[in-house]
């Protein structure tokens, strides 16, 4: 899936993405552009297929909404580095797994680097994969 997703970076066209369930603590995303709310996660028929289009706008994105919901992490800041995108998390918001990526605020001012990509890219392939 790592692979898969590397193969479709290219050109970034759009600044923010976000796909998923808005819950209260995630409220702060909704004044990016490109939000998408979706239980396509929690649909027990769709939960472990797939979604391309996910994937394929997140490696059109130069930075992906990666809130944490129920937990003190979120699968969304893994799939936005594979894709390229540069995760943001909320202010108050605890990754666990944050700490050796380079990641932004939503209160910073955010630059896209492709070298941060790349960055974020080796580490994962590092920490995640065998």
């Amino acid at each position: 899936m790592i692979n898969y997703c590397k193969s479709l970076w290219g050109e970034r066209v759009n600044e923010f993405y976000f796909k998923g369930n808005i819950y209260k603590n995630r409220k702060w995303i909704k004044q990016y552009s490109n939000i998408y709310e979706s239980d396509r996660g929690r649909d027990k028929n769709l939960k472990y297929s797939i979604d391309y289009e996910y994937y394929n706008s997140l490696s059109k994105t130069k930075f992906s909404l990666s809130p944490v919901g129920g937990c003190p992490w979120s699968y969304r800041m893994f799939e936005s580095i594979a894709c390229g995108a540069i995760p943001i998390l909320g202010d108050n918001d605890v990754d666990l797994f944050a700490k050796d990526y380079k990641f932004f605020r939503h209160s910073d001012k955010k630059k896209y680097n492709i070298e941060d990509a790349n960055h974020n890219y080796e580490i994962l392939l590092k920490n995640v994969t065998l």
